[in-house]
Order: C-alpha cells, then sequence, then structure tokens
C-alpha cells in the first residue's frame, strides 16, 4: 500500500508540472487552476484517485504493510474478500 500512496504523490507532482494547480488531502481535492488546453474532467478525475489513494495513510502500520491480495475480476466476492482479511 506504500507503493499506492507513492506513486499518488507522483501523479500529483506530474499533472503539477502540466499546470494543474490544486490542494490534495485524503478523500478530498481543491482545484484553484488549469493551464490553458488542460480538461477539467480529466484532471478531477486524476485528482480524485489521488486523493482516495491518500486515504490510505490513515490505516494502522500493520496493515499498511500487508501484501496486497490479487483478485480475479471474474471471481470477485466482496463477502470472500472480507472473510480472508
Amino acid at each position: 500500500m506504500m507503493k499506492i500512496m507513492a506513486n499518488a504523490m507522483w501523479m500529483f507532482n506530474m499533472i503539477a508540472n502540466l499546470g494543474v494547480l490544486a490542494g490534495v488531502g485524503p478523500n478530498k481535492f481543491d482545484l484553484q487552476h488549469l493551464a490553458p488546453g488542460i480538461e477539467e474532467r480529466s484532471s478531477k478525475r486524476i485528482l480524485m484517485l489521488i486523493s482516495s489513494a491518500l486515504s490510505l495513510q490513515g490505516l494502522p502500520s500493520d496493515v499498511m504493510h500487508q501484501k496486497m491480495p490479487i483478485i480475479s475480476s471474474k471471481n470477485f466476492s466482496l463477502r470472500l474478500f472480507t472473510d480472508k482479511s
């Protein structure tokens, strides 16, 4: 999960270099400015993904360092996933 948070921060830096000025926190973002030519809808979608990934920082340390299970989308069951955790 640490890698997910690190990737979220990398994505934030990349879109900032393209001209997106925003504040990002766990489960929220505040879009301030878009450079000309940058699509607002896509920028907001990326910012929401980044802020969702940053919400992982609230997890306990032991949960944070667990490996993420690889789940097939064809066989996914929320009940089975939560029972394994």
